[in-house]
């Protein structure tokens, strides 16, 4: 699927209809929010979960998901066959769709007004409401966001974690900031909480970090303390010593992001801290939490 080709080559996602899960032992999955397929078909029904908004020509959109380097097709119809009309820059803003909508398969395709006039085709896969740093910094919903999402995930409650994060694009975690990355589905969330699922965080062995291990541990449990107990700074990456630079993904430059940076102890390395940093996806007007990556210092 192209639109997945800016992962790092051994990402894999968890979820229907994006890529098979791999590289890790499960059990049979429990997904409330899933029987026989079917969204919502268990005890759950009765409840609602956020469904991707429509795309209105009255919202500033913002192109995401797309890596330095390279370019955003846009086509003359609908669909991956459509001729070539335009490319969009991968931190494009500002992007205006005119409200027309395709579905093709399991994905969503919008008419957008070209910068040079006239109209084309891309994948709503690919927007986000933009946002300035100033606008999102200054919205107090990214800090109940992020909490509402914390407390959801340490209840083990996938439809009320399905409440915080991106109805477009579920939840991305990186444990491994230069490492691969991990796309769990809204619709399968609740395979996080599988009885001994491993997953496999796709770290390099030379970031010293765990290879594989559960969501609850290695994530929801450490992202938690570290909101607990640092402050917080949106819209900077603050960082100790290390051997590379960190930097926020390319690919999400048009999504706003808040860090909690834990320093290194003056007594022990100064290569030993770490850096959580939580991006938002706006949609509808409501930020949701769409990416979780660690960043730590390396010799």
């Amino acid at each position: 699927m192209r639109l997945l080709r800016h992962l790092p080559q051994c990402a894999y996602s968890l979820g229907v209809g994006i890529l098979a899960l791999a590289a890790c032992t499960r059990a049979p999955a429990r997904d409330p929010l899933l029987l026989n397929g079917q969204p919502g078909a268990g005890p759950d029904a009765s409840e609602t979960f956020p469904q991707p908004p429509p795309l209105s020509p009255l919202v500033e959109y913002a192109v995401i998901m797309v890596p330095a380097g390279e370019t955003l097709t846009v086509r003359e119809q609908a669909g991956s066959s459509g001729s070539e009309v335009a490319q969009f820059e991968p931190d494009q803003r500002p992007v205006q769709v005119t409200g027309v909508t395709s579905q093709l398969g399991s994905s969503v395709w919008v008419e957008v007004d070209l910068p040079d006039g006239g109209k084309g085709w891309m994948r709503a896969w690919n927007l986000t409401e933009a946002r300035t740093p100033e606008q999102a910094c200054s919205d107090p919903r990214l800090a109940s966001t992020l909490d509402q999402f914390l407390q959801a995930a340490q209840a083990g409650d996938p439809l009320a974690l399905r409440h915080t994060v991106s109805p477009w694009r579920g939840l991305a975690v990186r444990l491994d900031a230069r490492g691969g990355e991990v796309r769990v589905a809204p619709e399968s969330l609740g395979d996080l909480y599988v009885e001994d699922l491993r997953i496999d965080w796709l770290t390099r062995p030379e970031a010293g970090v765990g290879s594989t291990g559960s969501f609850h541990q290695d994530v929801v449990e450490p992202l938690a303390a570290a909101v607990k107990t640092l402050p917080p700074v949106c819209g900077e990456l603050p960082a100790g010593e290390t051997a590379f630079s960190p930097e926020w993904p390319s690919e999400y430059a048009n999504l706003n992001f808040v860090a909690f940076h834990a320093p290194s102890d003056p007594t022990g390395s100064e290569f030993v801290w770490t850096t959580w940093a939580v991006g938002f996806d706006f949609a509808g007007g409501v930020p949701y939490v769409a990416v979780i990556i660690r960043y730590q210092g390396e010799i």
